[in-house]
């Protein structure tokens, strides 16, 4: 006899290979083996990610984008590079007279990865151990300086033989920096209110610039800091908060108190923030922590986010992150491997779910900035390209939520084309030069191509076309649990599953079998669709015969390796347990 089961969300995300035997676990039910090129939604459903939006090539391989943000209307993606940054915005390069903005930086590449900053309005600090604080600000849209920061009585002990602080926040209406080479515990405040003057007064007063070192056993230095209502300290020993004298006082020269809550020990990348949470990296680079304040314990406590997914980062440490709020909370993560990984997390609804992401290529910094309709994610790729490796700039497309699947932009590296009128030569591909190509035209999936002197020619004209690097999607469940008529467990048992139910959400082109050799590839098109054209996107309940016996894992495995929307909603399969 056969049963149906029913998986309602994938909201755990990806789970470590290691819990194959923990479905007492309540998020096993909702975990999968395997989430790549795919992203769980905090309400349940797993959907493919859209693609990878050509922007631009940096002049350099060493590059890291840094976000400007000014206001939500009015923010920008810095690209830096040897010596020099450039501007983007509105999905290019910010030009002025047709040339396109350019920045002269005290910063090397060997510079990048060290560089910690801090944003006022127009105005952005940056520091660095080995160079001295320089200020960003911008005057206009291509009017750009940077600078020494022009301190007032800075402290004695920056300069070139003992080094320059390596950290830099805002805290209560001043400008904190920490831990210089010499002085790795050591914070500076400037004046409340006068961001560059580190001047006391005698007698003190309570806005002078305060200096402070933390006591500890170990000289553990200042990895980094956030401002909250308290200041959230993170040393490579463990982490602390400093705030004034008492819970009502402000922090001043003669009233400041520190605690240090746990013991941990963070690696030098800045934490983020997402609500009243902040998530920080143990010192090896490999384990996420979840720093916020627990009532119950009268403290901060730090648990681990990773301990269901350590399979991600257990061989290879996070280098850089950035969080984009809307639509789905989502912190993307920069593996030292190239590899993309994405933590879809929502506290209140307890949601954490992780799923990585893989391209034809290296993801190598990632940054996000506000957008009209949601926080845009920018990233820098290497990808080899007619024997070189070039380093891109490309932006990932908006969420898809469309009515059809012309506008559907599933390529990586990938450029569109709206010209009105209909044509098969497109051009302007000179990036993928000898690469070959995943192409949708007005809707539907053409043969994939080479790209020859930057340019492709369809078989048959059309109007609307995307054209970039194809990439696949792959979902797997773990071993199914439940179904046992005599009671007990399923798992080790011979099992079948005769089909399975897939619950889809826009979506358009679906493979579906027990393993990844395996696939039967579920036809869409109707009688109702016009000849030639792109069949309509399918919302509802979609049945897949499974053409295979018995086996012990009962696992069900989901591709998408043409150029289209997924979104999987739920997953119902009949199930039958041999007894």
């Amino acid at each position: 006899m056969s049963v149906s089961l029913i998986m309602t969300n994938f909201s755990a995300g990806e789970l470590s290979p290691r819990l194959g035997g923990r479905v007492d676990l309540a998020k096993y039910a909702n975990g999968l083996a395997k989430l790549e090129n795919m992203f769980t939604h905090p309400h349940g459903g797993a959907s493919r990610r859209t693609g990878f939006r050509f922007i631009g090539e940096a002049p350099t391989n060493e590059v890291r984008l840094i976000p400007f943000e000014f206001s939500t209307e009015q923010a920008y993606v810095l690209e830096f590079t040897d010596r020099k940054i450039r501007v983007y915005k509105d999905g290019g390069l910010v030009l002025n007279s047709g040339t396109p903005v350019e920045i002269a930086s005290p910063y090397t590449a060997a510079d990048l990865a060290d560089i910690r900053f801090t944003q006022s309005a127009d105005v952005m600090y940056l520091v660095h151990p080995e160079i001295q604080p320089y200020k960003l600000s911008r005057t206009s849209h291509v009017d750009w300086t940077m600078e020494l920061v022009p301190f007032s009585s800075p402290p004695e002990d920056w300069n070139s033989s003992k080094g320059f602080p390596s950290c830099v926040t805002f805290f209560e209406e001043r400008l904190c920096f920490a831990a210089s080479p010499a002085n790795p515990q050591t914070l500076w405040m400037s004046k409340a209110g006068a961001y560059e003057d580190f001047g006391v007064s005698d007698p003190l007063v309570d806005d002078d610039a305060c200096t402070y070192t933390l006591s500890a056993d170990q000289v553990n230095a200042i990895r980094w800091m956030v401002s909250s209502k308290k200041l959230i300290l993170g040393t490579s020993g463990g982490e602390w908060w400093l705030s004034g004298g008492s819970s009502a006082d402000s922090v001043t020269p003669n009233s400041v108190m520190v605690r240090r809550e746990t013991t941990h020990g963070s690696a030098a990348i800045p934490p983020v923030v997402v609500g009243g949470v902040m998530l920080f990296l143990q010192r090896e680079g490999r384990t996420i922590r979840e720093l916020g304040y627990s009532f119950e314990a009268d403290g901060y406590v730090a648990p681990d986010l990773t301990i269901l997914s350590e399979h991600l980062t257990r061989s290879n440490s996070i280098t850089e992150w950035a969080y984009q709020q809307s639509p789905d909370s989502v912190v993307w993560m920069v593996r030292d491997d190239g590899v993309l990984v994405g933590l879809t997390y929502q506290r209140e609804h307890e949601v954490v779910g992780f799923h990585r992401h893989l391209t034809d290529g290296k993801f190598r910094s990632v940054c996000t900035v506000p957008g009209p309709t949601q926080d845009e994610v920018w990233v820098v790729v290497d990808r080899e390209v007619d024997g070189k490796v070039r380093s891109y700039v490309e932006r990932m497309e908006k969420q898809f939520d469309g009515e059809g699947s012309e506008q559907a932009f599933f390529v990586d590296s990938g450029l569109s084309y709206d010209q009105g009128v209909s044509d098969t030569v497109f051009t302007g591909l000179d990036h993928l030069e000898g690469k070959t190509v995943s192409v949708l035209a007005d809707g539907a999936v053409h043969p994939e191509m080479v790209v020859e002197n930057g340019a492709i020619t369809l078989s048959a004209p059309a109007k609307v076309v995307h054209a970039g690097l194809p990439y696949i999607s792959n979902l797997k469940t773990l071993r199914i649990e439940g179904g046992a008529m005599s009671g007990g467990t399923a798992q080790g048992r011979m099992k079948r599953i005769s089909h399975v139910t897939v619950r889809l959400f826009q979506s358009l082109g679906l493979q579906v079998g027990y393993d990844g050799d395996h696939l039967e590839r579920a036809p869409f098109r109707s009688s109702a669709d016009k000849v030639g054209g792109a069949p309509a996107l399918y919302s509802g309940d979609y049945e897949v015969k499974f053409n295979r016996g018995y086996d012990r894992d009962g696992q069900i495995y989901i591709r998408q390796d043409q150029p289209l929307p997924l979104s999987v909603l739920a997953l119902i399969p009949e199930v039958s347990v041999y007894s």
